[in-house]
């Protein structure tokens, strides 16, 4: 264990918003973990923070939806501090909705409960929109809700949702 003192909220939330963006947002290709058949992850290091995205996702079940459960962690000085969960599925007989989802959270500006920004469309037949629907509104330190991606149209049909929730391991100064 360190002897470093821990980062304030503001510090660990302003490496969050980065390293979610050189991340998944970005588009690299994740790594395989060869210790878990189908799982993926992606990371990201800057001084004494280190950031680990973990998801596995299933094959496609009858409905052409594929369902996915991941991780996200924040260490810093090798202690964990922050972690947020998340799992829901996707349509993948509609394409491009990875990659919008990725435009999406790469737009975000401030943390808006974990994932991306409230409202994310282009020209185009896709909307997303990230709902915080427990009582701690956009708290980095306890948060939860979900995000889905709709088809307009209508009615507009669902083709991504997903939970997430977390918050602070510890207490985290300022």
């Amino acid at each position: 264990m360190s002897d470093k003192p821990l980062p304030t909220v503001a510090e660990t939330q302003a490496f969050f918003m980065r390293a979610s963006k050189e991340t998944y947002a970005s588009g690299q290709e994740p790594q395989s973990v060869a210790f878990m058949p189908g799982a993926k992850t992606m990371t990201f290091t800057d001084g004494d923070f280190y950031y680990v995205d973990l998801w596995v996702s299933g094959k496609a079940d009858s409905k052409n939806r594929r369902h996915s459960v991941g991780n996200t962690y924040i260490y810093h000085a090798n202690r964990l501090i922050w972690s947020m969960r998340y799992s829901g599925w996707w349509q993948v007989d509609v394409p491009g909705v990875i990659d919008f989802l990725k435009h999406a959270l790469a737009t975000a500006t401030e943390f808006l409960g974990g994932r991306g920004p409230r409202e994310y469309y282009e020209d185009g037949e896709l909307r997303y929109q990230n709902l915080i629907v427990y009582p701690y509104s956009n708290r980095f330190d306890r948060f939860g809700g979900h995000d889905f991606i709709i088809k307009t149209g209508q009615p507009g049909i669902e083709v991504y949702w997903h939970n997430y929730y977390g918050g602070t391991l510890g207490n985290l100064l300022g």
